[in-house]
């Protein structure tokens, strides 16, 4: 797809910008399936993405301006091989298992120019190998079914991620399904996930992309508005974690064909969860929130110095 964005202007306080730019984006996925035997197959899936952003703006108001020109570039390839297949059997059905083995590559390349200003470079490349496993066992079923247990089915899941720049990580997921009459079933799912910052998160820590600049925010009196002086970048990122815990009651009656209902709930844990949060303009009004972000600058020469 391809997108066109002419002669956007937006502002805030003391910034003013006209944008002009495109975006572009190509995504292939294909997929092949070879069926062995009648119980396994072998899938061999891939990824092909790339996204590029160029755009160019003016900020500031004439006299004085600042032209900028961006050109960002994001690509992203993979390669998923998986095998599934039936491991045995229970009273209750077929045990289901899958395993499998992966490999991506991300490739972040940004370009910045200012005129009459420094250009910036960003390049990030990394890549991810994983290895993955997932058991399905029905304990109970239509022909061993038991007073309160119409089916009772139990999976597991294991998943191993090697990161060129966060190390490695392992993280399991647990399920149940309980139905104790035909028509309803009741489900719960436990697990652990991880994510480490895309390529595109890492470029934006400091110092590597460090800029400050200027926007009017509401006075520490809550009247009138004050010049400050906004410093863009984070610091080094982690890898974000989370633990989940969903539960959900299904009903789908046998004599309504077609009908089914779900109720669920759910609930994830964040630790070092990556985010960009938003501006708030009343901060200054807000010490005990935001105070230990903000550095009071003596005067104009003392401003001019962090410029």
């Amino acid at each position: 797809f391809t997108g066109n964005n002419s002669n956007t202007s937006y502002g805030y306080g003391l910034s003013l910008a006209d944008v002009t730019g495109s975006t572009q984006g190509i995504d292939v996925t294909p997929g092949l399936r070879f069926r062995i035997s009648p119980q396994w197959s072998v899938d061999l899936n891939g990824l092909y993405g790339y996204q590029k952003n160029a755009n160019s703006q003016v900020e500031g108001v004439s006299p004085s301006f600042l032209y900028v020109a961006n050109d960002v570039r994001f690509t992203e390839k993979s390669v998923d091989l998986i095998v599934s297949g039936r491991l045995g059997a229970t009273p209750a059905g077929d045990i289901g298992i899958a395993m499998g083995t992966s490999y991506r590559t991300e490739s972040l390349n940004a370009l910045t120019v200012y005129v009459d200003g420094p250009t910036g470079s960003t390049i990030q490349n990394r890549h991810v190998t994983a290895d993955f496993v997932e058991l399905h066992v029905p304990l109970v079923g239509e022909d061993n079914s038991l007073p309160m247990v119409e089916a009772l089915e139990l999976s597991a899941a294991l998943r191993r991620d090697k990161y060129s720049d966060f190390g490695s990580t392992t993280n399991p997921q647990l399920g149940l399904r309980w139905a104790p009459v035909q028509d309803v079933a009741l489900r719960a799912t436990y697990g652990r996930s991880f994510r480490a910052p895309t390529v595109f998160e890492v470029s934006l820590e400091a110092p590597s992309h460090q800029i400050i600049y200027n926007e009017e925010f509401v006075s520490p009196s809550g009247v009138g508005l004050v010049p400050i002086l906004v410093e863009n970048g984070g610091k080094s990122l982690t890898a974000e974690r989370a633990r989940t815990f969903d539960i959900g009651l299904e009903y789908k009656p046998s004599k309504i064909q077609g009908l089914s209902a779900a109720l669920g709930y759910y609930d994830i844990r964040y630790q070092n969860r990556i985010i960009t949060p938003p501006f708030d303009f009343n901060m200054l009004t807000q010490p005990a929130v935001f105070g230990s972000i903000v550095s009071p600058v003596a005067n104009d020469a003392a401003a001019q110095a962090i410029v």
